[in-house]
């Protein structure tokens, strides 16, 4: 009730009372994922993490991309012990186990692995990403020498999550169901992108577990829906196509950019982000392997 409390008040505050219930019945628990880079030494096995190497079962396969003509090893990016996740959870997600996470591009997979399955640290096939620059023109050098589309084993950083309330994007359909003025509609806009970083410590990476995801291009649920059914997406449908798809589809994990110096080292695209989507009928049979991952950037 503190979150809800908080946001009624910050969008009376903002000349958007009128619209606070509407606002706060669209709302999402979520998490946000804090990570603080240390030697991957320092990271028990199974433990959540950001980066370094997997910890899987013996004879685990490393995954490839299968949507490019030659499959390429995708990137390891994160494991996320659920039992570490703070109770009680907003999706239906299982108490324990551990899901890894690989991406490269518009390709991802998702494996979840149940509790008391015996892990261990494998190494993938890529080059551990180089030091992030320190100052400007070590920064402009390195953008300079930097390879096209380079695949790397990233930083390792432990993760600790928060419990957040997330608000839909200003530009959803959730949101445009309100049929806002263009003065509310940006008054709405900057109040959602000040909730993140006012209940964040100003942070501007945005790691995000379940709830409400931030969209760089477009809200990305009706896309997913399609792609599940394996069938082109279509953009042309009317409103109410996309807010179903919008209660149908659970955000799994967001991942920002970070590539700063306290960050892992990935940037996808031009400062983009790769969200992984689940269907709730899928997350319900645990059918991990049906994840949807996308990228948007700018």
């Amino acid at each position: 009730m503190a979150f809800q409390d908080e946001l009624k008040r910050k969008l009376t505050d903002a000349g958007l009372g009128s619209i606070v219930n509407q606002v706060t019945q669209r709302t999402r628990p979520c998490y946000r994922v804090v990570r603080t880079l240390v030697p991957e030494s320092k990271i028990p096995i199974g433990a959540s993490k950001f980066g370094g190497s997997p910890d899987v079962p013996a004879g685990f396969a490393w995954p490839e991309s299968s949507n490019v003509k030659k499959p390429e090893a995708l990137e390891f990016v994160a494991q996320i012990r659920l039992a570490d996740l703070p109770e009680p959870f907003p999706e239906p997600a299982p108490g324990n186990g551990l899901l890894s996470f690989f991406t490269r591009w518009t390709g991802g997979r998702v494996f979840y692995f149940t509790e008391g399955t015996a892990l261990q640290r494998t190494e993938g096939p890529h080059p551990p990403v180089a030091p992030a620059p320190s100052g400007f023109w070590q920064t402009l050098r390195a953008d300079f020498r930097r390879k096209p589309n380079p695949r790397h084993t990233y930083r390792a950083a432990s993760l600790k999550f928060e419990t957040a309330l997330s608000l839909a994007d200003g530009s959803s359909s959730m949101i445009e169901q309100l049929d806002l003025s263009e003065a509310d509609s940006e008054a709405y806009i900057e109040l959602r992108e000040a909730w993140w970083e006012d209940g964040f410590a100003g942070a501007s990476v945005k790691h995000q577990i379940f709830g409400h995801a931030s969209p760089i291009q477009n809200e990305m649920e009706l896309q997913c829906h399609f792609l599940r059914l394996g069938q082109e997406p279509r953009w042309d449908l009317p409103r109410d196509h996309f807010v179903a798809a919008a209660r149908e589809w659970v955000l799994l994990l967001q991942m920002d950019s970070d590539d700063g110096k306290d960050g892992p080292g990935w940037m996808w695209g031009d400062g983009g982000m790769v969200y992984f989507w689940i269907h709730r009928d899928d997350l319900a049979a645990r059918a991990f392997d049906r994840v949807i991952a996308i990228e948007e950037c700018h």
